[in-house]
């Protein structure tokens, strides 16, 4: 399946946890698509999302503040879809109410 992804123009493969995740450029998505359904792999889910170049680690304390925060922006932005993506460790998460590892 990575190949097939990479023959119909996926630039990068990423395979974890039994999902298979492919990247390419925005403008490249559908034709992605279309190239994986012609040859009978359906994508569950096809999006376009805003993934980072670096990521900063936190502590426990940064990361309660820095959840509180986003969740404080979302209710602030409404009902919108967030860009910003959370990424704790598996201790931190758990030592957080409400708090759980994200990807």
């Amino acid at each position: 399946m990575s190949l097939l992804a990479i023959d119909v123009g996926a630039e990068d493969v990423n395979f974890e946890d039994g999902m298979l995740e492919i990247f390419t450029a925005p403008e490249q998505l559908f034709e992605v698509r279309r190239g994986l359904e012609s040859a009978d792999a359906k994508p569950e889910t096809v999006e376009i999302s805003m993934v980072p170049k670096s990521t900063v680690p936190l502590g426990e304390r940064e990361a309660e503040q820095t959840l509180k925060l986003l969740d404080n922006l979302e209710d602030l932005a409404g009902r919108t879809k967030g860009l910003h993506q959370r990424r704790l460790s598996c201790r931190s998460a758990a030592t957080i109410p409400g708090g759980s590892p994200s990807r």
